[in-house]
């Protein structure tokens, strides 16, 4: 399924304006963070949408325009039809109120064996779920209008789009109503994995770097043996790698400490004197 937009503009004459958004980096993939706060991690990569705007105006008009405009983006499933933005948390059972056998005798009502708490409902999505209007350049140097999510986050795994919505909040008409909704536009599937089945992060894309370039909070990474420490998003295989190289440099230090021994000058206390290897070659040879 691919990125598509459709604009909300029916009847366009010269002094409105045609919105129309265009999903231009779509997310991969992320790691299900769960229900704590703690171990978010961004989807990857971040999505960003340009905003095409189709109308005869000036650049000045164009950037008094953008002010009021803001991009809402919800959790959909797979296909883009059935929203994923809220979620159960589990809960366990707690029983209570069991009646003893006197009141089973007494013909009481058995129900409410086990009383169940009401399940509690938690935002799948979470994060920044809103972004304004960026007037940037993109990584051709062409300017545009941008709106960049490089905070979201996922609760439970799964296969989920994301749905995003160009709202209008500038006061219009009479009553100085907003215009409402403008455009809206779907992402591509992508996947969320659990911690253990996470591929880890992708290597950051030129579109991303250009904007981090211009002042834009994304982190950037890189693929490879680098560790990634421009945002700490990295997953536990890098860090088992800097600890077996630690291991392997703490390896080596121990093969050339074998080659030159040491005893220790009094057992009663931990210090130690080292003696030339020759020294112990020839007592060896002696005996």
């Amino acid at each position: 399924m691919n990125s598509f937009a459709f604009s909300n503009n029916e009847n366009s004459n010269p002094d409105t304006i045609d919105h129309c958004l265009c999903v231009i980096q779509n997310p991969i993939r992320a790691r299900s963070c769960g229900f704590g706060e703690k171990d978010r991690r961004p989807i990857d990569p971040p999505p960003i949408l340009r905003l095409d705007v189709r109308a005869d105006q000036t650049q000045a008009k164009s950037q008094r325009t953008t002010l009021f405009l803001l991009v809402q983006c919800e959790l959909m499933d797979e296909y883009g039809v059935k929203s994923c933005n809220l979620v159960s948390i589990p809960i366990s059972r707690s029983i209570s109120n069991i009646p003893s056998i006197s009141d089973e005798e007494s013909g009481k009502p058995m129900s409410g064996l086990v009383q169940l708490q009401q399940p509690e409902r938690a935002r799948n999505l979470t994060g920044a779920t809103h972004s304004n209007a960026y007037h940037l350049k993109d990584d051709r140097n062409t300017k545009g209008i941008f709106f960049i999510f490089n905070d979201l986050s996922v609760r439970t795994e799964g296969i989920y789009t994301l749905k995003f919505t160009l709202i209008d909040f500038c006061p219009r008409g009479p009553h100085g109503t907003p215009s409402g909704v403008l455009s809206v536009a779907f992402s591509a599937p992508f996947t969320v994995y659990s911690p253990k089945k996470f591929p880890g992060m992708t290597e950051s894309t030129r579109l991303s770097r250009a904007f981090a370039k211009q002042g834009i909070q994304i982190a950037i990474r890189k693929v490879g043996h680098s560790k990634r420490v421009a945002d700490g998003h990295y997953d536990a295989e890098d860090k088992n790698q800097g600890t077996n190289s630690r291991k392997e440099s703490d390896s080596q230090m121990a093969v050339d400490f074998i080659t030159d021994p040491v005893t220790s000058t009094n057992p009663k206390r931990n210090t130690f004197t080292r003696i030339p290897i020759e020294h112990v070659l020839s007592d060896d040879q002696e005996s």
